[in-house]
């Protein structure tokens, strides 16, 4: 999705003919923008975002830089918005009412990347390692040579190619992950779960919504679905202890197993079926 930002129009009060958008809050209605782009001098190993509206894009790339695109109402322009304290690099949000901001940040070198946004999307790739959240909007994360941790209120997530471990809690949006090396986590508490390609241990636990784990290597599975289909494909040449369990809903085990087996599938549905495969 283009980082670009759509103008909101939203009406607050209505009075006789009138529309009153002064007072509005979580709106975004601007009425000028500009551009600008900073070339960064300093070395920058982390990334501290602290905006309250507005996309953040992180890329790798030669040149280090920071691009802004800045959304303001009538002449209250802000200033700068961005610092860099030690190796630090410091997004801010706007000092003003009625004003957000979105980022596009280029790094030679891989960097830690920490923070929020309010309400935004969070775009990531390319660096050491990241542990972010936003309030309202989705976060895609790929190609991270580190641990990954996110936590989005009302978004989707999207992970791709983590040389290390993930952990995701969502309250409202699906959730996709691929090519995990490391163990995987969820927390969903209402969309679809879908984590392929995972290289260490899987814990979903989801309250609404569908669960689809396929593990690129063996290893144990937990899984505990409130209300839908669980869904695990594990890979051939190993015994698996399957512990399944559903309330309503059919168990289907199409896998050799043992109870000695060390990898243990835990699987818990309240409302919906159990399958479990091999990988194609």
């Amino acid at each position: 999705m283009d980082l670009s930002r759509r103008v909101v129009l939203g009406v607050c009060a209505i009075g006789v003919g009138t529309l009153l958008l002064s007072g509005c809050e979580g709106f975004r209605v601007s009425s000028n923008t500009f551009s600008d782009s900073t070339d960064l001098t300093q070395k920058v190993a982390t990334v501290r975002i602290d905006n309250g509206s507005g996309a953040v894009r992180i890329r790798a790339g030669a040149t280090p830089s920071v691009r802004r695109t800045v959304y303001y109402r009538d002449n209250n322009q802000p200033g700068q918005t961005h610092r860099v304290e030690g190796d630090t690099l410091v997004l801010e949000n706007c000092k003003q009412r009625n004003c957000s901001i979105d980022y596009e940040v280029t790094l030679p070198a891989a960097a830690k990347i920490m923070g929020e946004v309010g309400s935004g999307e969070i775009d990531v790739a390319g660096m050491a390692e990241v542990g972010v959240r936003s309030g309202s909007g989705d976060i895609r994360v790929r190609d991270i040579s580190g641990p990954v941790a996110v936590n989005v209120g009302s978004g989707r997530v999207e992970l791709i190619g983590l040389a290390q471990s993930a952990v995701v809690d969502a309250s409202s949006g699906d959730v996709t992950l691929s090519d995990v090396k490391g163990d995987v986590t969820i927390l969903s508490r209402s969309g679809e779960v879908n984590a392929s390609g995972i290289g260490g241990k899987a814990a979903v636990e989801s309250s609404s919504g569908d669960v689809r784990v396929d593990m690129a290597t063996a290893q144990s599975v937990k899984v505990t679905a409130s209300s839908g289909r669980i869904n695990v494909t594990v890979p051939r040449g190993q015994m698996y202890k399957a512990d399944v369990t559903t309330s309503s809903g059919e168990k289907l085990v199409n896998i050799d197993t043992s109870p000695q087996s060390p990898y243990v599938l835990d699987l818990d549905a309240s409302s919906g079926d159990i399958h479990v495969d091999y990988r194609v």
